[in-house]
């Protein structure tokens, strides 16, 4: 945790995500930049704040309207908006072309989470149903290939849709901290468990019940990510 004092209000608006303000000595508010500058919580705050550029602060999911609540828009051009992009970044576009905005969720990376669960998940069940086996050498590396990619492919993004949901910076280290802990406790038990099936059932068998134990994690991994999608929508 960082703590910046500055005079420049433009500057704490910029950097900061909780901005106190001082009158006096006192403290009189305190909240994330859009709580300071939407609600103020006197009329020093409102004073201090008039002359912000709000288009700078204030992102599309704070002044958007949901769709049920607008009626009459004509939504043959529309143009898309982020829910996170700033004012000042779509503002230009929407004047000039005197059109209407979409606002929509960036869930690229849970889409990308969702794509690699079900790459795993396909990749799983032909090893599994035994359809691809090491006889077929080509197909058996291409398919060994794309279950890796799709294992290590969500691995790689899990961190990085604290932002889809809403985890304050300042909880980021906790989120982190569960996140690996549910991640990689997996590890801790699948070697063992590997063992003791490849031991039981020699062979090809023992290896169908692995890509079935993983095909089971990655129906889980798609439901969750679902889950997790649809609150974000």
């Amino acid at each position: 945790t960082i703590v910046f004092i500055t005079h420049d209000l433009d500057e704490s608006l910029r950097l900061g995500d909780h901005i106190g303000i001082l009158n006096a000595g006192k403290l009189v508010q305190v909240g994330t930049p859009v709580d300071i500058i939407m609600n103020p919580a006197d009329e020093y705050v409102k004073a201090f704040v008039k002359d912000v550029n709000r288009a700078k602060v204030i992102k599309a999911k704070i002044i958007m309207k949901k769709a049920n609540e607008v009626n009459g828009i004509d939504k043959s051009n529309l143009i898309k908006v982020y829910e996170d992009q700033f004012i000042e970044e779509f503002l230009p576009q929407i004047v000039c072309s005197s059109a209407n905005c979409e606002v929509v969720d960036k869930s690229g990376n849970i889409n990308n989470i969702f794509y690699g669960f079900m790459i795993m998940l396909i990749g799983s069940i032909l090893f599994a149903s035994g359809i691809i086996n090491s006889s077929l050498n080509t197909m058996f590396i291409i398919s060994l290939i794309v279950v890796a990619t799709g294992t290590y492919a969500i691995r790689g993004l899990y961190f990085s849709i604290l932002n889809d949901g809403d985890i304050p910076i300042a909880l980021s280290g906790t989120a982190i901290g569960i996140v690996s802990i549910i991640g990689y406790s997996p590890d801790i038990f699948a070697t063992p468990l590997y063992g003791y099936l490849l031991d039981t059932y020699p062979g090809i068998k023992g290896h169908q019940f692995i890509y079935l134990i993983l095909a089971g994690s990655s129906i889980v991994g798609l439901i969750t990510t679902f889950k997790f999608k649809k609150l974000n929508i």
